[in-house]
């Protein structure tokens, strides 16, 4: 609980504070204090125990000059600034006085808005130290102010030039205001307190072991875990150069880290027979090196954790991982998207998701499951192609074992809809589902009843099913190789996912969703420029969510250094998709689609590539743009070239 010091100007300032200060969660000392006093009873407030102090005027200004003490100050209200000002009017007896207010400046609101309201002038001599007060009296003294409003110090300055006075009484409004920022404060305060110790935490447990090195390379810091995996004691460690310690591949290393400002990134450290992983940062404050942060950890550890994450997996069982709240995607057909299916949730309806291959049908279901009333229960995912006709029927609705000594049935083996009673249900590629399967899904859907195979007895589940398709299931249903009535069952509650070309938004945030998982997988961490960015955010992507996890699987695996360009992108996409995909996917391409010599610029951009010999470098400062627009419409107009790689 945090500890203010309350310091009182006058009595009524110090009984209204007692008067509230129990409405609020702090401890509060409250004090009876002069300006005079006001700063060596600051520090004995601290000394004691006090976070933060809370005061007025003068006495707030020589807290905040005089010590490192957070300050919170007290500031009239609007309304009780009116009720000094109309006071002030009553008493000079004029139809129209001015009235001047003398203080420091941080202790008032606003006051011209009073002028019209209560017909008089007012005169503002704000100061931003005490000390000016004596000549801000003296200039309202010359104005010939009909009354002058203050605090205690301000009113003793005034009467000395005989102006007629009028005490700033703080009333409970601006005192209660203070108390509930000092509450503020306290919670930022406790925050900060909390921050520091989980750092301090941090360090001490993190499974990386974390040296920070001086400007010339020596040991200053050393966390648990370092001394643990390389066997010494920070006593060891504390002042030898890193050298001594650690054999680094390349000794030159240290240098281009501190004279070059550079950063090493996944270089392998052998110690002792441990094979080490290590990342060498330099640490920079105004360009200017403070050091170097050494990390490291044992490869044998990463296996160990990488196969204990598998096993959690594993022992889960039938889980969904993903929630809305964590599907990337911020397009106005994703949001759309993701509202519609947070909807369909809540009802036990069979859902369908359509699109193409690799569009998250599979990722759409688990959120589905996730946010439902069947959340607590299993969530069994069935992949249907390419699956067997007669196994395909065994997986989804079990099977009995025979005794060979008896023949009778003497083991049953649960299938996919008994194993998500009570959960959800996710079949994908539901098209490739037989006659026989198709006819027992619609009695599970109509009857909450299933058959198993050589058995006419009725076994009932409780399931919500979730199919999903990247085929046309209306054109089967019309060829007959889809049931019509099992269609009519399963389309109630429809959701189409676009492909990720058609909605271009939302490649950034999968795009920092991949990078980061896979980061984090691999303990490689790299940073992708504009350009790159905007590069892959070009490209078409036709095998859509799937083709672009991957291939950020393949930029994290293959990258030796933390910070990759345009052209590493232009080269990894080449050879991550070759033509294919363009190949693939052009009879399906809107109309309109623009061939090479069918339009100008794309004849320019072709002679430019033939005279350069495909150096995008040259072709793109000929034409006056950068390589990242050039590779866009090499896209755009499906330009192929001799020298393509």
């Amino acid at each position: 609980m945090a500890k203010i010091a309350f310091m009182a100007a006058n009595q009524d300032m110090l009984e209204q504070a007692a008067a509230i200060a129990g409405n609020f969660d702090m401890e509060v000392e409250i004090k009876l204090i002069t300006s005079a006093d006001v700063v060596a009873e600051a520090n004995l407030a601290v000394r004691n125990g006090a976070d933060i102090v809370i005061a007025r005027g003068t006495q707030a200004y020589l807290v905040r000059k005089y010590t490192q003490i957070p300050v919170v100050e007290i500031v009239l209200t609007g309304q009780e600034l009116a009720l000094l000002i109309n006071e002030a009017r009553k008493l000079t007896g004029k139809s129209h006085p001015v009235i001047g207010i003398l203080g420091v400046k941080s202790m008032f609101s606003n006051t011209k808005p009073f002028e019209e309201i209560l017909d008089l002038t007012i005169r503002e001599y704000f100061v931003e130290k005490g000390e000016e007060l004596e000549e801000a009296a003296r200039r309202a003294w010359e104005d010939k102010v009909d009354i002058l409003i203050g605090g205690k110090i301000a009113i003793e300055c005034a009467q000395k030039w005989g102006l007629p006075t009028l005490f700033l009484k703080s009333q409970l409004d601006s005192i209660a205001d203070a108390f509930r920022n000092a509450e503020r404060m306290a919670y930022a305060i406790e925050l900060e307190k909390t921050n520091t110790a989980e750092l301090r935490t941090i360090l001490n447990y993190s499974f990386d072991g974390i040296i920070r090195l001086d400007n010339q390379g020596c040991v200053t810091v050393v966390n648990y875990m370092a001394e643990k995996i390389l066997g010494k004691s920070s006593d060891e460690m504390l002042g030898k150069p890193i050298t001594d310690i650690l054999k680094l591949p390349d000794e030159d290393q240290l240098r281009q880290v501190l004279v070059e400002g550079k950063s090493l990134y996944s270089i392998i450290i052998n110690h002792d027979n441990l094979a080490l992983v290590a990342n060498l940062a330099n640490m920079t404050v105004d360009n200017v090196s403070q050091g170097m942060i050494l990390s490291f950890r044992e490869f044998k550890k990463i296996e160990e954790m990488e196969a204990e994450i598998r096993k959690k997996l594993y022992t889960k069982g039938y889980v969904a991982e993903h929630t809305f709240n964590r599907l990337a995607g911020r397009s106005k057909a994703m949001k759309g998207l993701k509202s519609a299916a947070n909807a369909y949730a809540k009802y036990d309806l069979p859902v369908l998701l359509s699109g193409e291959l690799g569009t998250g049908k599979s990722a759409m279901a688990e959120c589905i499951h996730n946010s439902s009333l069947r959340q607590q229960g299993p969530f069994v995912s069935v992949n249907c192609q390419g699956v067997p006709k007669e196994f395909l029927q065994k997986q989804l609705f079990g099977y009995a074992v025979e005794n060979p000594y008896t023949n009778l049935s003497s083991k049953v083996v649960k299938g996919a809809f008994e194993l998500a009673h009570t959960g959800t249900l996710f079949l994908d590629h539901v098209a490739e589902l037989n006659d026989y399967c198709q006819t027992n899904l619609l009695r599970v859907l109509q009857q909450g009843t299933f058959l198993r195979l050589e058995s006419e007895k009725a076994y009932p589940v409780n399931v919500r099913v979730i199919c999903a398709t990247d085929v046309n299931l209306t054109r089967l249903v019309k060829e007959g190789k889809f049931n019509e009535e099992l269609y009519y069952e399963l389309s109630v509650l429809e959701l189409y996912l676009p492909p990720l070309r058609q909605r271009k938004e939302d490649i950034a945030d999968l795009l920092d969703y991949y990078i980061q998982e896979y980061g984090n997988f691999y303990r490689k961490y790299i940073i992708l420029t504009e350009d790159a960015r905007e590069m892959i955010t070009a490209y078409p992507w036709y095998g859509n969510v799937q083709q672009l996890k991957r291939f950020c699987e393949k930029l994290v695996i293959l990258a030796d250094k933390k910070v990759l360009d345009s052209e590493l992108i232009d080269r990894s996409l080449a050879s991550f998709t070759g033509s294919w995909d363009e190949d693939k996917f052009a009879a399906g391409e809107p109309a309109g689609k623009v061939i090479v010599y069918q339009n100008p610029e794309s004849s320019l951009i072709l002679k430019a590539l033939e005279k350069h010999k495909g150096n995008r470098n040259l072709v793109a400062a000929e034409l006056g743009i950068s390589t990242t627009t050039l590779w866009r419409k090499i896209k755009k107009y499906h330009i192929k070239y001799k020298f393509d790689v």
